[in-house]
């Protein structure tokens, strides 16, 4: 799907993945929009571990994303210090580093895609 602006619209949401892969997870994100900012974060489909992984689906996992920066990548980190100090950095779920690997990696390449075809479309 391509991007488009509407300037009374308040921002972006885009699907991810952005591209068709194997990916399991599925989402919806929210931009600013100038598509600097991540609004807002909802998966809608996953096949992770269930009572661990699937926790990624979960309001308290996915407000860690809202006001990260769009314009540089989210990653995981295992501290709530990092988290805290840096927008950037998504606190890992317990015992699920990889499913938040997971979702930080495949919000950073849907955000980017995105990011480059708004500045190209001006």
């Amino acid at each position: 799907a391509r991007a488009q602006a509407d300037t009374a619209r308040p921002g972006w949401v885009v699907r991810g993945p952005w591209q068709a892969s194997a990916a399991s997870i599925y989402f919806l994100a929210g931009l600013d929009p100038t598509a600097e900012t991540v609004t807002g974060l909802y998966v809608f489909r996953q096949m992770e571990t269930p009572a661990l992984g699937d926790a990624i689906a979960g309001e308290p996992f996915r407000v860690r994303f809202v006001g990260a920066p769009a314009s540089r990548a989210v990653e995981v980190t295992k501290t709530e210090d990092a988290a805290a100090a840096d927008p950037s950095k998504i606190l890992a779920l317990t015992a699920a580093t990889i499913s938040s690997h997971s979702v930080c990696d495949i919000v950073n390449r849907t955000v980017a895609a995105v990011r480059t075809e708004i500045r190209q479309d001006g």
